[in-house]
C-alpha cells in the first residue's frame, strides 16, 4: 500500500472546518481526496484532521504533501521573525530531513516566495529528492481559493442579509512585503480625506486598528467595514491573489495595481485598475456613492465560470491522482 504524509513544516494545523486558516481551501481539498483513496495509508506531520493535537512524527513515508504559504519568511534576508523562532523551526527540519531524503515531494502552493528553488537548495539543503511536483493555487480556475468565495458567501448569508453599510473608505488586512505596498499603505494612512481599517502587519509610522484576526468569523464583521481593498502580486504578473476573492465574497471592492493578474483570469473590470495612489484615492472616493452597484458588477464578472465546490474537489483530486498512481 502507498503511503502518503500530509505534513506542516512550521506551523501546525488542527483543520476543523473552513474559514479558520489560511491555507483552508487546500485542506478542505485534501480531506476529500482522503476520503476518497481507501487505497491509500496516509499519515500526519504537524497536521490533523480528526481533532486531535498534530504531533511531528516522524515515520517514513512513500509522498510528503506540504500545504505551503510562508515558508520564504524562514530564509528572508529582511527578518520578520524571531531568530530564535527560525532557530527552534530549523532544527525540527533538520530532525525531519532523514525521512524527506529520496522521497517525493509535493507541495501546494499558496504564495509566489514558494518555489521549488526555496524547498531545494534552503528547507532541504543538502538532502537529495526523488521528485518535487508544485500544484499552484492559480493551476485551478479563478484560483484555487475560490473555494473561499464559496466559504465565505455561506458565512455572510448566515451573518446577517442586513448588515449595515460599510463606514471606511479603505481597509486592508493581512501582512506587509517588501514592494510597492508599503508606500503605498504610508499614504493612505497620512491622506486626511480617506478613512481606514488596517488589520495586520504593516510598515514603521503605519498605525493598525487590529492585529492579525486569526478566524474569518471575526475577521468577516470588522473587515466589511470598508468599501474598497487594493490587490498586489508579489514576483509574478500572471499571478493572482485570494486577497480578491476574499474581499468580494464580504463586500468589498478591491482594486488591483499596475499589472496585476496580466492574463485577466479574473475578468477585472478596467476601471478597477491604478497605477498611482491619486489615481486609486479618486476612484476609492467615488465610492461613497456608488459602491452597492458597483460591488455586483465586479462579483457578476468574477462569478461567470466560477466552478462550484463540487468542482473544485473533481479538479484537485484528478491533480493528485495522477500523480500518486497505484
Amino acid at each position: 500500500m502507498i503511503t502518503v504524509t500530509i505534513a506542516r513544516l512550521r506551523s501546525n494545523v488542527c483543520y476543523k472546518k473552513p474559514l479558520e486558516t489560511v491555507l483552508d481551501s487546500y485542506f478542505h481539498l485534501i480531506q476529500g481526496w482522503m476520503n476518497s483513496r481507501t487505497d491509500v495509508k496516509f499519515q500526519f506531520y504537524n497536521v490533523s484532521f480528526d481533532g486531535s493535537r498534530p504531533e511531528r512524527k516522524l515515520e517514513d513515508s512513500d509522498y510528503w504533501i506540504i500545504p505551503s504559504d510562508a515558508e520564504y519568511m524562514y530564509h528572508d534576508k529582511v527578518r520578520s521573525l524571531d531568530q530564535r523562532d527560525i532557530d527552534k523551526s530549523n532544527k525540527k527540519i533538520e530532525e525531519l530531513k532523514p525521512y524527506i531524503k529520496d522521497k517525493h515531494v509535493i507541495i501546494l502552493k499558496s504564495d509566489r516566495g514558494e518555489t521549488e528553488e526555496l524547498y531545494r537548495i534552503k528547507t532541504f539543503e543538502n538532502i537529495n529528492l526523488a521528485s518535487f511536483t508544485t500544484i499552484d493555487e492559480i493551476d485551478f480556475p479563478k484560483n484555487v481559493h475560490g473555494m473561499k468565495y464559496h466559504f465565505l458567501s455561506c458565512l455572510r448569508i448566515l451573518s446577517n442579509i442586513h448588515l449595515p453599510e460599510p463606514t471606511k473608505d479603505f481597509v486592508y488586512w493581512g501582512r506587509e512585503k517588501a514592494d510597492e505596498r508599503r508606500g503605498f499603505m504610508r499614504k493612505i494612512y497620512r491622506d486626511e480625506d480617506l478613512t481606514q481599517m488596517l488589520i495586520g502587519g504593516f510598515p514603521s509610522g503605519v498605525k493598525r486598528d487590529h492585529r492579525w484576526i486569526r478566524t474569518w468569523e471575526k475577521l468577516f464583521l470588522v473587515s466589511r467595514e470598508g468599501r474598497c481593498t487594493i490587490c498586489f502580486n508579489w514576483k509574478d504578473p500572471n499571478a493572482t491573489t485570494s486577497r480578491y476573492i476574499e474581499a468580494l465574497a464580504i463586500g468589498v471592492i478591491p482594486f488591483v495595481w499596475g499589472n496585476y493578474d496580466t492574463n485577466n483570469t479574473y475578468n477585472i473590470a478596467e476601471w478597477q485598475r491604478v497605477n498611482s495612489f491619486e489615481e486609486f484615492k479618486e476612484k476609492c472616493l467615488t465610492l461613497r456613492e456608488d459602491h452597492g452597484k458597483l460591488l455586483e458588477e465586479v462579483r457578476s464578472r468574477y462569478e461567470d465560470k466560477l466552478p462550484s465546490m463540487d468542482e473544485y474537489q473533481n479538479i484537485f483530486n484528478s491533480k493528485m491522482n495522477f500523480i500518486i498512481n497505484p
